[in-house]
């Protein structure tokens, strides 16, 4: 069994815990065509019928999800999604879904798959339930870090989240390699700068940092090179409001690296990372159209420190 098919079976039977009589669909870019086929030959091995959907890409690059696409992933108990470059109104979509388990993968090939496959997952479910459980029981969060970050926010209004396997039965979504916990702050209660290293998923060889002003809980300045224009770039594009700090999270996953894709970025050990969007009407899950990461922060929660300069201290 290669590395591809590895992966696929720790997916449909230990992240999903696929049943025989639940549907499941492959969602994927043309291209990905050595991934599904992995999948498919673990679902026949396993007794399981698997149904795919194959994406042909727009003229810029960016798959989006058809009415038929999103319909087909509505009607399925579970899907699988393998698109590298999604746009953020499909991504925010798949986010938001309440029926249908989802796993987003920006792209699987023999390199990609090793943070998952060399994962120690019990250690990293008990890291990630750990952390959930702390933002959830937490009142006041405060983050520093050596470069000038300092901010300030209450997450006493909304449960912690994690990313792990299995997926909690209350997750409807999550982005592979696992590994992450997060929470969405009381919207107007955060405060204070934050000196971002880069936005997830930016591939730039040189990219320079990114210091945020945060009143009320939202941007209120943006300073930098060109990483700053890009953020600038995609929140006005995002429209109205789109400058709330939505999302604080924290990597927890030791094989995660930089530099791989954006769902990567944010499971890096050590780690933290902000979502900035807004809340959708008749939703609690945010949209985010910008992720910041910020590495080596120092995390408190109702005065006992978590995170010391990157390193966890809660097991």
């Amino acid at each position: 069994m290669n590395k591809i098919e590895k992966l696929a079976k720790l997916v449909l039977l230990d992240y999903l815990e696929l049943q025989p009589r639940q549907s499941l669909l492959l969602v994927s870019e043309v291209k990905q065509t050595q991934a599904a086929l992995a999948f498919h030959d673990v679902a026949a091995k396993a007794h399981l019928e698997l149904l795919s959907l194959a994406l042909a890409e727009r003229p810029n690059g960016e798959p989006r999800l058809s009415a038929f696409s999103r319909n087909s992933i509505q009607t399925a108990d579970l899907a699988v999604v393998i698109l590298s470059k999604l746009d953020n109104e499909s991504l925010n979509w798949l986010r938001q879904q309440n029926r249908t388990k989802v796993i987003v993968f920006a792209q699987i090939d023999d390199e990609t798959v090793l943070p998952s496959l060399e994962t120690d997952h019990r250690q990293l479910r008990d890291r990630s339930r750990k952390l959930s459980d702390i933002l959830t029981i937490g009142r006041a969060l405060q983050l520093t870090t050596k470069e000038g970050t300092s901010l300030k926010m209450s997450i006493a209004q909304n449960r912690g989240s994690a990313e792990m396997i299995p997926l909690l039965p209350e997750t409807y979504f999550a982005s592979l390699p696992l590994g992450r916990a997060f929470v969405t702050p009381v919207i107007n209660s955060v405060e204070g700068e934050i000196i971002l290293d880069d936005l997830a998923g930016n591939r730039a060889s040189a990219a320079s940092t990114i210091a945020l002003k945060i009143v009320d809980g939202r941007i209120t300045l943006i300073k930098g090179g060109k990483t700053a224009n890009e953020l600038r770039r995609r929140l006005r594009l995002a429209g109205a409001n789109a400058r709330t700090v939505v999302e604080i999270g924290f990597g927890l996953n030791d094989r995660a690296r930089l530099g791989n894709s954006a769902f990567e970025d944010e499971k890096v050990l050590g780690t933290a990372h902000f979502g900035f969007g807004r809340m959708s009407s008749g939703s609690k899950i945010p949209e985010i159209f910008a992720r910041g990461i910020l590495q080596a922060p120092s995390v408190t929660i109702d005065g006992k420190k978590i995170v010391e300069e990157g390193k966890v201290l809660f097991g």
